[in-house]
């Protein structure tokens, strides 16, 4: 296989028009990988001067070693790994990766005369690159390599193919930078990725973990508070009947121990029976259905006029509350909400409760309303923890189960529960039973 030598047209020779070379700065800067920076600058350097070989390394001033990154020859591309690194060895090459200058080789028989050297004989051999001309590849005052255009026609490189090829070699190595800058932020990013589903991946085993553990707990719970019910309730009915029948007849001390035993224990009971309720909520999944929630609202409130039908009130409940939410768990939230609104408006001379919807944002919010003793606005985080009372147990009985089984209700349905308070003036509290709607497009 001989080798070819591409003559350029008279109109078309080194002095390459600005299009040109504006159109090998706009494909050179598009190129996403190294491999189509060396075709394109190789297909602009056959196009422009008499080439039978064209090569490319990348230089490591630290190593002070080149390597071979694409070589071309009798019109097919080999394969650079058959190239080894080479150290500067004074070279046309080496030198021009090392000065930065432009090395031109107008007779390789002429620079070697005098000089050992393969296959170079007396006579010139046609097959033979008889000239070439070595450009460093610079960028940012950095030289990233070198290119070598060889050609079988002696002094074949002219001032103007110097300029042009110039040109070329700075328009490549900024390229060439441009591509490993993206090769780096492709690796980053990928790397970004592994990571994150590494992370995702142990973020889904932590939260099957936690969920296990909760049902565990949650199941512990209900078991302990289920078994805690017969001794209680033998308690209880102990300590009555003890007093029903021999109360008269003990003296005052032993009756307030008894007294004091069955309050805890009516107390203990009421713990068990908000702990069971309060497991129960996070069983099963969540019914939703159309319902009135305005109708249980006033259910609720009447309940609580029954069982103190000496206290005075003004409660009012809005009309046509209509709700999509699991009435079994909606009457657990508003009797905890509106049981809490009651319970804190005891001191007052009249129990006023307020119970509707309000528009606020894209949310549907629905309160419940009382003009009692309010809370501390800086214990507010507090305020849907389980076991934590804001107010003094003794002044107000209690839990402190019922607005965290609130928060948990309104959690499982997608919502959010918030309050808001005027200390000693009263409360409200707000509930959302889906999440926000998406803002409709103006």
């Amino acid at each position: 296989m001989s080798l070819v030598t591409r003559m350029p047209d008279a109109t078309n020779d080194a002095a390459s028009s600005h299009h040109e070379i504006a159109q090998l700065a706009v494909d050179l800067g598009s190129a996403r990988d190294l491999l189509s920076v060396y075709r394109r600058l190789r297909a602009f350097v056959y196009a422009h001067t008499p080439a039978c070989g064209f090569f490319v390394s990348s230089y490591d001033a630290t190593t002070e070693m080149r390597t071979c990154v694409y070589a071309y020859s009798e019109d097919e591309e080999l394969d650079p790994a058959t190239f080894p690194p080479m150290p500067n060895t004074g070279s046309p090459h080496s030198r021009a990766v090392v000065t930065g200058e432009t090395i031109v080789t107008q007779d390789f028989q002429e620079a070697m005369a005098g000089k050992p050297r393969f296959n170079v004989g007396l006579d010139r051999d046609p097959r033979l690159p008889q000239s070439s001309i070595v450009v460093p590849m610079k960028a940012h005052d950095t030289i990233l390599g070198g290119m070598e255009i060889q050609s079988i026609v002696p002094g074949a490189f002219t001032p103007e193919h110097v300029a042009a090829l110039q040109m070329a070699a700075h328009l490549a190595a900024l390229a060439i930078l441009n591509v490993k800058s993206l090769e780096r932020e492709r690796t980053l990013r990928a790397d970004l990725e592994i990571r994150a589903a590494e992370l995702e991946t142990k973020v889904r085993e932590r939260v099957r973990e936690l969920a296990a553990k909760n049902r565990e707990l949650e199941a512990f719970s209900f078991t302990v508070a289920h078994d805690l019910r017969a001794p209680l309730r033998a308690i209880l009915n102990l300590t009555q009947e003890v007093l029903r029948r021999h109360g008269s007849a003990m003296p005052q001390a032993a009756r307030n121990d008894l007294d004091a035993v069955h309050a805890s224990s009516l107390q203990m009971a009421q713990l068990v029976e908000d702990l069971l309720q309060f497991a129960r909520t996070a069983q099963g999944g969540v019914k939703r259905e159309l319902f009135d929630m305005s109708h249980l609202a006033k259910a609720i409130l009447h309940e609580y006029e029954v069982r103190e039908p000496e206290r005075k009130t003004d409660l009012r409940v809005q009309d046509n509350l209509i709700v999509e939410a699991d009435p079994s768990l909606v009457r657990i939230l508003l009797d905890n909400i509106i049981g809490n609104a009651w319970k804190y408006s005891a001191r007052k001379p009249i129990i006023t409760i307020r119970v509707g919807a309000r528009i606020i944002g894209n949310e549907v919010a629905y309160y419940v309303e009382d003009q009692g003793v309010g809370f501390d606005p800086s214990q507010t985080a507090r305020l849907f923890a389980a076991f934590q009372r804001l107010h003094d147990p003794n002044e107000y009985e209690g839990t402190g189960i019922g607005l965290a089984t609130a928060y948990r209700i309104v959690q499982r349905h997608g919502g959010r529960i918030w309050a808001t308070t005027k200390p000693g003036d009263g409360a409200t509290f707000f509930f959302t039973l889906s999440p926000p709607r998406a803002a409709s497009p103006p």
